[in-house]
């Protein structure tokens, strides 16, 4: 008797750890003008490439991502040149030298351009990481697992069916 407890509460906690261990698999992308877009998925932070091999199967996912790869090294490109130019004027007057205050304009005017590609890059990862999560949604809603409490014949237990 106390051997049948046992086993119908470890089927039931590994069927409830089957049942609920689906939810983990979604993705999720978190931004920051400053650290840029990054991606978690079951707990570890991934970087484009890993979450790219990762949604491989979703190609719309994929592309959105890899729309949002290109879009965002291209605002990384864009911002530092434009930092490159704010900052060698910046350095020059620091240093006791005569600026060139229009190239700290030009400069300023470059990395204000990377923001709005920054943007989109960023919803571009939204969107992916959103048609991913919904593929995995649908996915799970056709696995149905199901554990129900059976009295037959020969007694009483626990049926998992999937």
């Amino acid at each position: 008797m106390i051997k049948k407890t046992y086993l119908a509460s470890f089927l039931v906690l590994f069927s409830s750890g089957l049942i609920f261990g689906q939810a983990n698999e979604s993705l999720t992308v978190k931004t920051s003008f400053f650290s840029g877009i990054k991606f978690e998925h079951n707990g570890n932070n991934l970087n484009f490439d890993e979450t790219l091999s990762l949604v491989d199967q979703n190609e719309q996912a994929a592309t959105y991502l890899r729309m949002s790869k290109n879009q965002a090294t291209t605002s990384t490109i864009v911002g530092a040149i434009g930092g490159f130019f704010i900052g060698w004027p910046v350095g020059t007057a620091i240093g006791g030298g005569e600026p060139n205050w229009n190239l700290f304009y030009v400069g300023a005017g470059i990395a204000v351009i990377s923001i709005p590609i920054y943007n989109s890059a960023v919803k571009n990862a939204r969107k992916g990481v959103n048609k991913y999560n919904k593929g995995l949604a649908t996915l799970n809603s056709t696995i149905q697992n199901q554990l129900t409490f059976t009295i037959t014949s020969s007694g009483a237990g626990l049926k998992f069916s999937f």
